[in-house]
């Protein structure tokens, strides 16, 4: 559950290499956070947790999109650039 909610759900070879890239991680085994009912939308707009780099990575090799646009893919995809 934890690599394919890492991976944004993609699919499961996707997870599984994640798997294999992080099973030494201190955290690895560690339960996962209960999902907050109650979640607050962050002051930045809700862009906390899309990383930047692959923002910009996208907007510049895929060049017919915005950033507005690949941040608020990237969201929904939670974070899954192969996805978004």
């Amino acid at each position: 559950k934890r690599a394919l909610n890492a991976v944004g759900g993609s699919n499961v070879e996707t997870a599984m290499n994640w798997i294999f890239e992080h099973n030494s991680d201190p955290d690895f085994n560690d339960p996962l956070p209960e999902p907050s009912s109650d979640a607050v939308t962050p002051a930045d707009g809700g862009n906390a947790g899309v990383d930047e780099g692959i923002v910009a990575s996208l907007v510049e090799n895929l060049g017919c999109f915005t950033s507005d646009q690949v941040r608020a893919a990237l969201k929904e995809c939670n974070g899954a650039a192969d996805r978004a």
